[in-house]
């Protein structure tokens, strides 16, 4: 009995020192042995493993958004436009083709074309509803740069109507007419003097059924009007 006693207690004791090593092994010996795994030129390795591995996302190139279409210059028509800036002020745009100008050269010589003077002419036309070319109220020459496209003058005529002619004055100073424009009305510069003295308050549209009832519906309303009324019948009464 005392055999078997001090062999389980040989065998306890055992145990109990291999349990120690155990724990000294993980908690000292093992990080010691990661540590020689994890030498300089395998964490150098792993680091270009890792760097490698970041570097192989496609990288997206953040492109140049396209430029804006630039207006061209030129249309190839011809035309002039007239525009009111203001009461006093009148803009017109216009395009001559190389064909209007062959055309002019054709006709009345080169000479003429680089002796003449590009004129605008403007006409005052208001009250004027067939407007032929010689029938305006008066006008006025101003004479342009050749190379212009485009130009602002003052009218100083606020609520007329104006029409503008592009053509080019010879020499001996005739006027060759080589495009009309379209008709513009000058903004009014003060308040209008139109007054409606036949505005009728509350009172006259809803003639006397009693003081007029807040809160009646539309149709309600409606019914109770009297018919066909408008401003000058104001004072109309039918019986």
């Amino acid at each position: 009995m005392e055999t078997l006693t001090s062999w389980g207690t040989a065998a306890l004791t055992v145990i109990a020192v291999l349990l120690v090593f155990a724990y000294m092994w993980y908690r000292y010996l093992k990080p010691q042995e990661l540590n020689k795994l994890i030498s300089e030129p395998n964490q150098d390795q792993f680091r270009a493993e890792f760097a490698e591995e970041l570097t192989s996302f496609p990288v997206w190139e953040k492109k140049a958004p396209p430029p804006d279409p630039e207006l061209p210059q030129k249309y190839n028509k011809d035309y002039l436009v007239l525009m009111a800036r203001d009461p006093n002020w009148l803009y017109a745009y216009w395009e001559i083709t190389a064909t209007l100008q062959h055309n002019f050269v054709r006709k009345y010589g080169e000479a003429n074309w680089h002796q003449s003077h590009p004129v605008l002419r403007v006409y005052d036309i208001t009250g004027i509803d067939d407007f032929n070319g010689f029938n305006a109220n008066h006008y006025r020459d101003i004479i342009i740069n050749e190379d212009s496209s485009d130009w602002h003058f003052d009218v100083g005529a606020p609520d007329k109507t104006f029409c503008v002619d592009l053509g080019r004055i010879l020499p001996d100073g005739t006027f060759i007419l080589l495009l009309r424009s379209n008709r513009v009305n000058t903004p009014r510069a003060n308040i209008s003097d139109c007054i409606d003295e036949y505005w009728m308050p509350i009172e006259g549209v809803y003639p006397g059924k009693g003081t007029f009832r807040y809160g009646v519906s539309s149709p309600i309303f409606y019914e109770e009007l009297p018919v066909n009324i408008s401003s000058p019948e104001f004072n109309i009464r039918k019986q």
